[in-house]
């Protein structure tokens, strides 16, 4: 094993001279194991700050040798056809501010018939995604929403960020699957504003979450850790009576699917998790019972919000809880399905034994779809407990 550093705090380098031989100034070779590789390569990524490194772990693959890096560094290293290249991004895709355009729509709110109707128009601003090789690691995806009501408008910003390079960053997101996002939140949105005295005296500043991963379709090994993909919807009631709510996404997107990555993910959704006081989701025998045994087996510095509310609880499938949605509310997916999750799964795995020509979508507002419908039904079960 070996690590390769550049410009890193000489503290940190003094840390790694504790398990590993100096060979020559941020050049360190040693024999560890997997756990204690881990814990180190994690420590440099905490540490590297304006610095950068290189792992090169021995593996039985092809090359003999698993290249990882991290910091700030332009070059990456991507998989093609098995065999891993240090490759440079084109220097437009650097520079270049890649946007995308999303539907416009006006929609209405009825807070009450005591109050004056008024008109709340939809905006989606353009985003910002880029290529990202210095806090995505290589061979990962993030995509990122936020909708926030400004002056009487519901604005929504889609961006992200990609280090695989079989996905520039301009096709993060793509129709007809924004349509399902934008709809479900949209809805969601005016419900809260039209219910606002209602819901105040429970959420009033509070922040609610809903979890929601998705594996590889074979069962036993999902229970061993093979997390591809964690999504997060998070509601922010900053003040529910002055309609000032948010609701952002964030989903993290292992394109390797191998199980050493899973912890690289919980990594990127943590900083999402601080706060949270209450987390949701839709049987957390599945969900948070298999991130909870990877963070125990790779010993990660993490720790799953304490106030867990189960929806599976109160319906028998997220099928069952999102026809409840329908009948009560209007709304249901158009572009994804519950019961398709294989089909989206093989598409997302690509062709042949490399994994060629990898689908994010439809997994990836599957995902997301996920998340926004418990959470969706557990306020209007929080209204009915009201007595509205």
């Amino acid at each position: 094993m070996m690590f390769i550093t550049e410009g890193v705090p000489t503290s940190l380098r003094g840390e790694l001279t504790k398990w590993m031989l100096q060979l020559k100034p941020g050049v360190f070779l040693g024999t560890l194991s997997t756990l204690v590789g881990e814990k180190l390569w994690n420590k440099i990524q905490e540490k590297v700050g304006n610095g950068r490194a290189i792992w090169v772990k021995a593996t039985n693959n092809e090359q003999r040798y698993v290249l990882t890096m991290c910091g700030k560094t332009v070059i990456q290293v991507s998989d093609f056809d098995g065999l891993q290249l240090i490759t440079l991004p084109n220097k437009k895709s650097l520079k270049k501010k890649d946007s995308v355009d999303i539907i416009n729509r006006t929609s209405k709110i009825t807070p009450s018939r005591k109050r004056r109707k008024s008109r709340l128009e939809d905006n989606n601003e353009k985003s910002e995604i880029m290529w990202d090789t210095k806090t995505t690691p290589m061979n990962f995806i993030t995509r990122n929403i936020s909708f926030r009501n400004i002056n009487s408008t519901i604005r929504s910003t889609f961006d992200g960020s990609s280090a695989y390079y079989e996905y520039p960053p301009e096709t993060l997101w793509q129709e007809p699957w924004i349509e399902d996002i934008n709809s479900i939140v949209y809805s969601l949105m005016h419900f809260i504003f039209q219910n606002s005295n209602n819901l105040k005296s429970e959420f009033q500043d509070k922040k609610i979450a809903c979890i929601d991963i998705e594996t590889t379709d074979y069962l036993p090994k999902a229970y061993e850790g093979f997390v591809n993909i964690i999504g997060l919807s998070i509601l922010n009631f900053e003040s529910v009576v002055n309609h000032e709510v948010s609701v952002n996404l964030f989903q993290a997107i292992n394109m390797t699917r191998k199980k050493n990555n899973v912890p690289k993910l919980l990594n990127l959704v943590k900083p999402f998790l601080s706060n949270i006081d209450k987390l949701l989701v839709f049987n957390k025998d599945f969900d948070i019972k298999i991130l909870n045994a990877i963070i125990d087996e790779f010993s990660l510095d993490f720790t799953m919000p304490t106030h867990i509310f189960d929806l599976q609880e109160h319906f028998v499938s997220l099928k069952a809880l999102e026809d409840d949605l329908n009948l009560k509310v209007g709304i249901k997916r158009k572009y994804t399905e519950k019961g398709k999750y294989s089909e989206y799964y093989k598409l997302f795995k690509g062709t042949g034994k490399k994994g060629k020509n990898k689908r994010i979508e439809p997994i990836g507002t599957y995902n997301l779809t996920d998340t926004l419908t418990p959470l969706y039904a557990y306020l209007i079960m929080k209204l009915k407990e009201f007595g509205k």
